[in-house]
């Protein structure tokens, strides 16, 4: 299984990236308190929120996007969001919060008091209580580090999301919990970060694979640790994530990939998906369960 403290140890290799303009102010600022003290986050919008549920996506961000300036996490967005355009138009909210320089890792590790997970949990609790989200699709993304986050969360709250992306994650569990079978999970890995790391994954996707579960393993042939470029300009990654649902799988891989990407998958399908047990919450209040908003604003403007 995944033993958390371990991760302590492992120093992840993503360059810190500023987060482009278009991408920042397409994403308001939050500030809100909780049992944690004050919080503040990105959330991104849908300009039509109003006309039905809406599809959340949590960008989980890797070390070298740690920090206090609710700004960072942002980074490598725009591979995602390419044009001012598409993330105006972006039809699905995105949550993105950003880990503090002085927590080592996305979880609790022995010692520390502070756990960036708990944290999330909060956030997380806040967005779902002021904005109407469709409870059948959330879903979980993180690149490096904060893919190895991403395995932690999915593991705490496994009937939460409808679908993971991962990208790159320094540390993987040896095993899934069967609670996770519902979840479709497509990890990305560089060739760059050793033939080890990749044959882990793939004895993982095959061990979920015979719990019922579906896992793709993607190896991008790179020097450097930098598996998310490829995957998300080479592929309909993005695309495949923001399919799922929690009662229906869409292909882990939509069209056909670059033949220079060696793709090892282990795939079962379910035929009857049970729902998740995050329906839609819809709260009027700005009290909402751990977290209360102070104030919020968008493209550095206050706004009440």
């Amino acid at each position: 299984m995944f033993t958390l403290a371990s991760s302590l140890l492992i120093v992840a290799t993503t360059v810190a990236r500023p987060a482009q303009p278009w991408v920042v102010d397409q994403c308001e600022v939050y500030h809100c308190e909780s049992y944690a003290g004050e919080l503040s986050y990105r959330l991104h919008v849908p300009s039509d929120e109003r006309m039905s549920p809406r599809p959340l996506v949590i960008w989980l961000h890797g070390a070298g996007e740690a920090g206090s300036d609710n700004r960072r996490q942002l980074a490598w967005l725009e591979l995602v969001w390419k044009t001012p355009s598409d993330a105006k138009l972006a039809p699905y909210y995105l949550l993105a919060v950003q880990r503090p320089a002085d927590a080592p890792s996305w979880f609790q590790v022995d010692g520390h008091l502070r756990d960036p997970l708990d944290q999330l949990d909060a956030v997380l609790e806040d967005v779902l209580g002021r904005h109407e989200i469709d409870g059948h699709r959330v879903y979980l993304a993180g690149v490096s580090q904060g893919a190895s986050g991403a395995w932690a969360y999915a593991i705490r709250h496994p009937q939460r999301f409808a679908g993971m992306l991962l990208f790159g994650p320094p540390e993987a569990p040896t095993e899934l919990p069967a609670s996770l079978k519902r979840l479709p999970i497509w990890v990305f890995q560089s060739t760059g970060d050793g033939i080890e790391k990749l044959q882990r994954l793939q004895c993982v996707a095959r061990k979920f694979s015979a719990l019922g579960g579906q896992m793709a393993v993607t190896a991008i042939p790179n020097d450097s640790h930098d598996c998310w470029t490829a995957a998300l300009n080479d592929y309909a990654a993005w695309s495949w994530l923001t399919a799922q649902q929690q009662d229906r799988w869409s292909p882990f891989a939509p069209g056909w990939p670059p033949r220079r990407v060696v793709i090892v998958t282990a795939w079962l399908f379910v035929g009857v998906m049970l729902t998740g047990l995050l329906g839609r919450r819809v709260l009027s209040s700005d009290s909402c369960g751990r977290c209360r908003l102070i104030h919020r604003e968008r493209n550095g403007r206050r706004m009440e």
